[in-house]
């Protein structure tokens, strides 16, 4: 099998952009890790617009500093589900803490990796809570596990939903800040619910 890692990429092109996936192997009750790759996982920050950067999880409480000095985050979007958390093995309730010590505004909209329909279904929730911590003022950090799928997507959607920009446009812009992967049948079908509503 080749190796690769959630959002479908292949180990080597997530390597060559400085990304270090977590390297998963199909097994008959889904996906596991297949070696030491969770304690490799590393945060890539990448800014979208001035106030909006997109990446992987905060792993550990420094990761969490790093992101407050090294680039003004004061707000993190967490898409994470609590299965991410403990197939990751990560003591949220530690980041939580951490976030809260050093007055970072933590929120989070859960939606399950590999799911369209359920990232179709939360998307204008997590646009929603995206535009208010913006619309506050905030440094906003999104993420998921990777940054390579919910979290773009969530961005993508928000830009086309918030900042009246084209589909291709939000998508294109992006993936040229971030080797990633955007859910377009998911936006695209929640563009439609949010029409028809």
């Amino acid at each position: 099998m080749t190796p690769t890692c959630t959002g479908g990429y292949h180990l080597a092109a997530l390597e060559a952009h400085g990304h270090v996936p977590l390297v998963l192997a199909k097994t008959s009750s889904g996906l596991a890790c297949q070696d030491d790759s969770r304690a490799k996982l590393k945060m890539t920050p990448s800014q979208i617009l001035p106030g909006l950067f997109v990446g992987a999880c905060p792993m550990r409480t420094d990761d969490i500093d790093h992101l407050k000095a090294d680039y003004g985050i004061n707000a993190i979007l967490n898409l994470q589900t609590d299965h991410d958390f403990d197939y990751l093995d990560l003591d949220f309730a530690r980041l939580e803490a951490r976030c809260k010590q050093l007055g970072v505004e933590l929120r989070r909209v859960p939606i399950r990796d590999f799911d369209g329909l359920d990232l179709q279904h939360k998307l204008p929730q997590s646009v929603e809570v995206l535009n208010a911590l913006l619309s506050a003022g905030r440094t906003v950090y999104v993420h998921c596990n990777l940054g390579m799928g919910r979290s773009p997507s969530v961005v993508v959607a928000y830009l086309v939903w918030k900042r009246g920009w084209d589909l291709d446009e939000a998508v294109d812009h992006v993936t040229r800040c971030r080797s990633c992967s955007p859910n377009i049948e998911a936006i695209v079908l929640a563009s439609k619910s949010r029409a028809a509503a």
